[in-house]
């Protein structure tokens, strides 16, 4: 046995460490696929509130304008349908 170590310690150490990722990967595989759905489902969330915090924001936007012209969306609306006759 000791022969075989002195003679191969690479291999002899590459085959246990290799021994132990796959069983470590055939145990922990769950979790890991676990971990990396529930990543993607936060940076899935965090990209809808972004996407939601930017929406309100243009809205608030587009009121304000369309107080300060006057102009509201209905007016907006009759005179495009005037306009398209």
């Amino acid at each position: 046995m000791w022969r075989v170590w002195r003679q191969h310690r690479g291999k002899v150490a590459g085959g246990l460490f290799g021994l132990v990722i796959a069983i470590f990967l055939i145990v922990a595989w769950p979790i890991v696929l676990i971990v990396f759905l529930v990543l993607c489902g936060v940076a899935i969330g965090a990209f809808w509130d972004v996407a939601r915090r930017l929406g309100r924001t243009l809205d608030r936007i587009l009121e304000a304008g369309e107080r300060a012209t006057g102009v509201g969306r209905e007016q907006s609306k009759k005179n495009q349908r005037s306009s398209d006759r």
